[in-house]
């Protein structure tokens, strides 16, 4: 722990170095709005609050109650406890007095304003009150409360809560303010979305404890309880701001206690200025925005080994591909869509070619100013309205790089993406194109996962002038990695690099020994589906499976063993605003990441796999795109992929979906999921198992969810389809319940047209089930006139 005086050049040195990191957070306590005006009276400090809890104890008709000696012995969290959990105070008093001194708080200290307003990625406080927010349009992240990372302003991370969730409480339970011991614990156990990312931040950034006394702070304690440094690249400084040196023994331990690093001595007002004056000396000419700048490279000659090493994912560490990729039959598609349309989507399944197309598309569309943004980066909501800002710009997406809600905001921006003369072409997985449903159909470009002739003529071209063996009409693209892979000629070609796969099997078959632990399956199997793992979540994981201090050394090992396929990164400054994370594990080598997975639940089993796949959505379900490990569409495409001759897999993933009900038993789009895995598991089908999975896709219909819920009802009717064709068209019963599914799935046209458009197409082709009930009615049941309109009306849609 080092003291440093504000005044000493080593200190704006030190400061300065801070600042350059952009990795700083504040952590901003009760002192920093202590004395503003609230409401109808002053924002008090801790002890300043403490009086007023112990005069409003004292003065209580109540019969039961300390006595003012006993009250000045307690601490502050044994006061709260008395003060907010027992039936002492009344609890109108209470809010009264929360009114009074923590709302309407308006900060009108100019240092203080000048402070708030730099461009902190987030700010988190142990203040109740609402003038941070109100100064900086701030939106503010409750306890307990689940929030959308939706909006384009600044976070406000409010650890113990907020005045106006309490002043809105029927019952002392509603307050929900974290000052009492009782409430530390609580919030622990409950709170862990934001304890989450409070330890990440601490782990990884630097903190500025501001106006803080850091008494008893059990929630920080906790974040920084058994962390450890031992990777000089992941320290991070804490600086503790005070306005005196701490001189007695229990300050001093205290400090400790917080591992605290840096201690700067100065009065406030001039550390705001101090650090707002070398912040705005220290900002970078480019913004975030720019960072996503392609800036095209002299386009490389051609040869075969460049080739090989970037089909086989060997030597490849990503980046501009357009000049190796082969031409593909969509490619004219692609540049046709972009040069007419404001948004074009590529979809395609794992391994069809979506990022190399994006490359090709920013090669040869040459007219607007070019901007990727990568499947390792994540944005904020704010980056991304900057982004829809742009100017006569092309903007390449790939997939992983948006959430949910931010792919549907692309789609629903087409208008203002026109005026300002901008083109989007984003890559999106097959369970994602829901949110592409405005796109029309002529913008959205399918890619395959085999290679059309003419395609695999010109790899074969390649390999011949190499001298190893052709590629048959058979198997994927991904087949095709491993089959070439594979090939002795390319071994001394390229070197004991390309012995890949021995390399995997050698591992599995170490693991298998020694025993797979949960977090290294968790996060192989992540990388496996999302290609990238965030430090908040890897740390999640590890947490939960008992490494706290040694975190950074599990992390370091694993890379070290899954090396050159797997490697820690750090992130870029986007991805850390967006995350809270600083570092990431990237798959380098997608192909092998999902062989080494396939491969290690050949060797485990469907049990042990079903298990720790279990285990690790469990460690990541406070993250809010955890659900994306459970997507049918994921797991299908993790084991349903033949390679190297192995069997698709579906006992395992009827499995996962049967240990996942013991953690998402509640969960609408679990059932969905489950469902739609039951429906697609054709020699599984029997009439009793297609029953019980319209069961489930019944427990998706909510009037909660609308996405999952128009989906479930699509999925009910053709689980309603697929039993009438087992029952050979036989049972009216089915029947019926079959036509009413397809008609009311049909009437939310509006909100799943890409999908109900796939059906009727499918039908009018006559391959649906839909088109099979319709020309299979069963013959003079008085039942069916009930739903004679009904079948009407779904024969002419199909006809």
């Amino acid at each position: 722990m080092k003291y440093r005086q504000l005044e000493d050049k080593e200190t704006e040195d030190f400061l300065l170095n801070l600042i350059s990191s952009g990795r700083n957070i504040p952590f901003i306590g009760t002192g920093f709005t202590r004395g503003e005006k609230a409401k109808t009276k002053k924002v008090p400090d801790g002890r300043e609050w403490m009086k007023i809890m112990q005069a409003q104890i004292s003065a209580s008709k109540a019969e039961m109650k300390p006595s003012a000696e006993r009250l000045k012995t307690y601490n502050f969290q044994d006061l709260s406890d008395i003060y907010f959990g027992d039936e002492i105070v009344p609890l109108n008093t209470i809010k009264i007095t929360l009114d009074e001194h923590f709302s309407g708080v308006k900060i009108s200290t100019p240092s203080k304003i000048t402070f708030l307003s730099l461009p902190w990625p987030y700010i988190y406080t142990l203040n109740i009150d609402d003038g941070i927010e109100n100064t900086i349009n701030g939106v503010k992240v409750i306890p307990y409360e689940p929030f959308s990372r939706g909006s384009e302003r600044k976070y406000v991370y409010k650890l113990h809560g907020d005045v106006f969730t309490a002043l809105k409480a029927s019952n002392r339970d509603d307050l929900k303010l974290i000052f009492g011991k009782g409430d530390y614990i609580k919030s622990l156990t409950k709170n862990r979305p934001l304890i989450d990312e409070l330890k990440n931040d601490i782990a990884e950034n630097n903190i500025l404890f501001i106006g803080c006394s850091l008494t008893d702070e059990l929630d920080i304690l906790h974040a920084l309880a058994g962390q450890e440094f031992t990777s000089k690249q992941s320290e991070s400084k804490r600086v503790y701001i005070t306005s005196s040196e701490p001189q007695d023994y229990d300050t001093i331990k205290r400090l400790r206690d917080y591992k605290i690093t840096d201690v700067i001595i100065c009065d406030y007002d001039l550390f705001y200025l101090k650090y707002a004056e070398l912040s705005h000396r220290n900002t970078p000419t480019d913004s975030l925005i720019e960072s996503f700048s392609f800036t095209p490279t002299h386009k490389a000659l051609f040869s075969e080994i460049h080739f090989l090493n970037y089909f086989l994912q060997i030597n490849w560490k990503g980046g501009d591909s357009s000049h190796l990729s082969i031409p593909r039959t969509t490619d004219g598609s692609i540049i046709k869509s972009a040069t007419n349309n404001p948004i074009t989507a590529i979809t395609g399944a794992r391994f069809s070619g979506k990022t190399s197309s994006l490359y090709k598309a920013l090669r040869n569309l040459s007219s607007k100013k070019p901007y990727f943004i990568t499947s390792e980066s994540a944005v904020t909501d704010e980056t991304l309205n900057n982004i829809l800002n742009l100017k006569n710009s092309l903007i390449a997406i790939d997939t992983e790089a948006l959430n949910f809600t931010q792919l549907r905001k692309i789609f629903a921006s087409s208008e203002r993406i026109t005026a300002a003369k901008s083109t989007i072409i984003i890559a999106l997985n097959k369970h994602e194109l829901v949110t592409a449903e405005k796109l029309d159909e002529a913008s959205i470009i399918q890619l395959k996962s085999r290679f059309e002739s003419e395609e695999r003529s010109r790899v074969n071209k390649i390999l011949d002038s190499v001298g190893t063996s052709r590629l048959g009409s058979q198997g994927t693209i991904l087949d095709n990695i491993y089959t070439v892979a594979n090939s002795a000629v390319i071994t001394r070609l390229l070197g004991n690099q390309t012995t890949l796969k021995h390399r995997i099997d050698e591992r599995v078959r170490f693991l298998g020994k020694a025993q797979i632990s949960k977090p290294e399956f968790g996060l192989i199997y992540i990388l496996a589906a999302k290609q990238k793992v965030l430090s908040v979540t890897y740390r999640a994981i590890l947490e939960r499976n008992g490494y706290t201090s040694t975190s950074e050394d599990f992390i370091n090992t694993f890379e070290k063993h899954w090396s050159p396929f797997i490697e820690k990164t750090e992130t870029d400054k986007n991805t850390f605003k967006a995350t809270h994370s600083s570092f990431s594990l990237t798959s380098n080598s997608q192909a092998w990441v999902l062989y080494a997975l396939q491969s290690i639940s050949a060797a485990i089993g469907t049990k042990k796999s079903a298990e720790l796949i279990v285990e690790t959505v469990a460690a990541t379900k406070e993250n809010p795109n955890y659900y994306e490990l459970i997507m049918f569409d994921v797991l299908n495409s993790l084991f349903s992929t033949t390679t190297s001759g192995a069997n698709p897999n579906r006992a395992l993933i009827g499995e996962t979906y049967k240990k996942l009900a013991e953690i998402l038993s509640s969960e609408p789009n679990y059932w969905l999921q489950r469902a739609k895995s039951i429906y697609h598991d054709h020699e599984a089908n029997d009439i009793s198992t297609v029953l019980a999975a319209i069961e489930h896709a019944n427990k998706a219909i909510t009037e909660t969810e609308k996405t999952v819920t128009v989906n479930a009802k699509l999925t009910r009717a053709n689980l309603y389809g697929l039993l009438c064709k087992l029952d050979n068209y036989n049972n009216t019963e089915y029947y019926i319940k079959a036509i009413d599914a397809y008609h009311e799935a049909i009437e939310d046209y509006s909100a799943n047209a890409k999908y109900i458009d796939e059906l009727i197409a499918k039908n009018k082709a006559g391959r649906g089930y839909l088109n099979k009930i319709i020309n299979n009615t069963p013959n003079s049941d008085t039942e069916i006139l009930r739903i004679r309109e009904k079948i009407s009306h779904l024969r002419n849609i199909i006809s």
